[in-house]
């Protein structure tokens, strides 16, 4: 078993996020004119531990404003390698994040998405949550926890903030845990073009 210095990785992980550029939806978005809402097919892309890290840029200056990554962190006290699924944003997203756990909120369908703080969740910019993780210890016992360990076809939501309006435009990504073949499984994503505009989870 390999341990990691978690400093380190923390390090590097930050340093990734905010230098590298990001990939897009590969299937142009669609746009429903009557609502405003920008959909995107993400065509069940699978985040995975070795994988790439899958982000999206919505401003196009070029750095993630969504990122979902898993990273290896090694505790050498207890002994034990932890896989963390993650997702962040940037200096102009916002993830809901909750002030106690850490959790951020798993919706269901038709879930309205508030603009404002709400249910002990606050919106915070560069913000990182974990969904899983993976906990292997050395006698080779492996275990999940995490909110979002069962969760099949539920709704991320975010916000995109306007850096010059400091208008807010919130979406949703729907996405699945599958921990028997562990990944994360992306199906679809969506954004208000319209500012200040409350949106409905996974609704089209």
């Amino acid at each position: 078993m390999k341990y990691k210095l978690s400093i380190a990785l923390a390090v590097a992980a930050c340093l990734l996020f905010f230098s590298c550029k990001k990939e897009n939806s590969r299937t142009p978005p669609v746009v429903d004119p009557g609502s405003g809402i920008e959909y995107f097919n993400l065509h069940d892309t699978v985040v995975h531990y070795g994988s790439t890290p899958i982000s999206f840029d919505f401003d196009g200056d070029g750095f993630s404003d969504l990122r979902f990554s898993v990273a290896l962190i090694g505790d050498p006290i207890l002994k034990q390698d932890i896989r963390t699924f993650r997702v962040s944003t940037g200096i102009h997203s916002k993830l809901a994040v909750s002030s106690n756990t850490e959790h951020i909120p798993m919706l269901p369908h038709g879930a309205v998405i508030p603009l404002e703080d709400f249910d002990g969740y606050q919106w915070w910019l560069v913000s990182s949550a974990i969904l899983v993780e993976r906990i292997e210890n050395a006698t080779g016992q492996i275990w999940w926890q995490g909110q979002w360990k069962d969760a099949k076809n539920k709704y991320l939501p975010f916000q995109l903030i306007d850096a010059d309006t400091l208008k807010r435009y919130t979406g949703w990504v729907e996405l699945t845990v599958d921990i028997n073949t562990e990944k994360i499984i992306l199906h679809r994503m969506a954004l208000s073009r319209v500012a200040e505009k409350l949106v409905r989870a996974g609704e089209l």
